[in-house]
């Protein structure tokens, strides 16, 4: 059973894993770009103070980089430990507004394709409606078809709509496909 946890230290070794998961993979730009960052040996000695506290400091808006908002993350977990995350930001900004959105995710490579992203984005609106919102946005980049498929999927189960496409000013001229999604039918 795939559920949604608060970032904790009993997922360690499984979240150890993903990281090494991901950097032998390719550089990815579908929720993983994160993890080739980071020093296995520095989380290693202290995960709690490298991966644990941080992410919850954030849902207090403690620590944040200038330009980021208060937001919750959480890690989609199953019978063996860390399988992803999911990042729910409370606000958006207007960078937010045009990619980004509320919510955010990435499953680790071993996992992809059985289902994890659309449970998990199921989950993440039902964390979103206990926070008061009645729809959240949710993007993904044009070429990511499994994302897409997990969003209009979640827009067919709780009603939403597509909004119009942004081009990310990173000089790349990446597009971003966005969606408004229900928190309830």
């Amino acid at each position: 059973m795939i559920s949604l946890q608060l970032p904790h230290v009993e997922y360690k070794e499984s979240y150890l894993a993903a990281v090494r998961e991901y950097q032998m993979g390719d550089r990815d730009k579908f929720g993983g770009e994160k993890y080739h960052e980071l020093d296995i040996q520095k989380i290693e000695q202290d995960f709690e103070g490298e991966i644990v506290k941080p992410a919850l400091d954030a849902m207090h808006g403690i620590g944040l980089p200038e330009g980021y908002v208060p937001s919750t993350e959480f890690w989609v977990i199953d019978e063996d430990g860390y399988a992803g995350h999911v990042n729910f930001r409370h606000d958006l900004t207007e960078h937010l507004k045009k990619i980004g959105g509320h919510i955010g995710y990435g499953i680790r490579p071993s996992k992809r394709c059985k289902g994890y992203a659309s449970v998990a984005l199921q989950l993440a609106l039902k964390e979103a409606l206990k926070k008061g919102l009645s729809e959240v946005m949710v993007t993904c980049n044009q070429d990511n078809v499994a994302s897409k498929k997990a969003i209009l999927k979640a827009i067919e189960l709780l009603g939403g709509r597509e909004d119009s496409p942004a081009v990310d000013e990173d000089g790349k001229g990446s597009v971003t496909l966005r969606f408004w999604i229900n928190t309830a039918p």
